[in-house]
């Protein structure tokens, strides 16, 4: 499986190359997946022209339509409390309304890809209301930390992600220290995440586990800082790496959006973007994952990226 980044979709609608991309696929035996997350760039898009386009585009059934990173991120930590705090499993959970969020995603007409396609401009009001202020919040955050960062360096190259890790917890001679500092992220994220109302985590995970059970539960914080995996969980892991490389990133409109993006790398094989820092960050998520990454292919915006995405689907092996 194939995830195409933001840019990549726009390079196909350019050349208006929907069908010719998806019959180099297929013949291939290659499933070009389309995220929700891409979507909602999308919808982002300030050219009503452009938008429409890209939304027709992205809504063809020609393409895997994967669930949204917030369903997939808790689905692997439910696993993770099914396997080591049962205790915190609703005795009657929600299944019937589980089923009809899935569902929603999944279903080839009158769910989310459908509204996306037949009420796009309903949609972009909505996105305006209730996603801006969160995505405006967290551009400043991005902005705030790229400034720390930057200015506490002292050489010239950008640091690793090690290294990053290393500046954010001080001089500590332990071995184990990027290990303990994920867990230690995923331990603030989630207990921040899952609070009541505060984010689509809760939505999915309350559905099946007690939360305010398991949050005031003094086994919480061992869970995460002694027991969890990070094989299990890679996504929170691609999101704690993420988070430390994309400071060092010129900050735009795009930024949060790409850590939501790059958690797709545990589930595909290749991911194809033509932003080069965003290639080198996944890059870099790779070398360090604990986990398998997905191959990671830069296509030039300077040249001919459609060009380039063609040629290069005969190499991709589909999974």
């Amino acid at each position: 499986m194939v995830v195409l980044d933001s840019n990549v979709w726009r390079f196909v609608y350019d050349k208006d190359g929907g069908r010719q991309l998806s019959r180099a696929a297929k013949e291939k035996g290659i499933e070009i997946a389309i995220a929700p997350a891409v979507m909602y760039e999308a919808l982002r898009t300030k050219d009503r022209e452009v938008r429409a386009g890209l939304v027709s585009l992205m809504t063809l059934r020609k393409w895997t339509r994967v669930m949204p990173e917030a369903f997939e991120e808790a689905e692997e930590l439910l696993g993770e409390i099914h396997r080591l705090a049962p205790q915190w499993l609703r005795r009657d959970p929600n299944s019937r309304h589980y089923r009809k969020l899935v569902n929603d995603w999944q279903r080839t007409s009158g769910g989310f890809w459908s509204k996306a396609k037949e009420q796009t401009e309903q949609l972009v009001q909505k996105l305006g209301h209730v996603e801006e202020p969160m995505l405006t919040a967290a551009r400043l955050e991005s902005k705030l930390i790229r400034k720390i960062v930057t200015s506490s360096s002292e050489q010239s190259a950008e640091p690793s992600l090690q290294q990053l890790v290393e500046k954010s917890l001080g001089s500590i001679d332990d071995p184990n220290i990027a290990d303990k500092a994920w867990r230690f992220s995923s331990l603030y994220y989630f207990t921040h995440a899952l609070s009541p109302g505060r984010s689509v985590h809760a939505e999915w995970l309350g559905l099946n586990v007690n939360l305010r059970k398991m949050l005031t539960d003094p086994l919480w914080e061992p869970f995460w800082l002694n027991q969890v995996s990070a094989k299990n969980l890679p996504r929170a892991w691609i999101r704690y790496a993420m988070e430390r490389l994309t400071p060092l990133a010129k900050t735009n409109n795009g930024t949060p959006c790409d850590v939501q993006i790059a958690t797709y790398c545990c589930s595909c094989n290749t991911f194809m973007t033509s932003d080069k820092r965003f290639a080198d960050f996944l890059e870099q998520c790779k070398s360090a994952a604990p986990f398998q990454f997905a191959n990671i292919v830069y296509l030039d915006p300077g040249g001919n990226p459609f060009q380039d995405l063609l040629l290069t689907l005969p190499s991709i092996s589909s999974i």
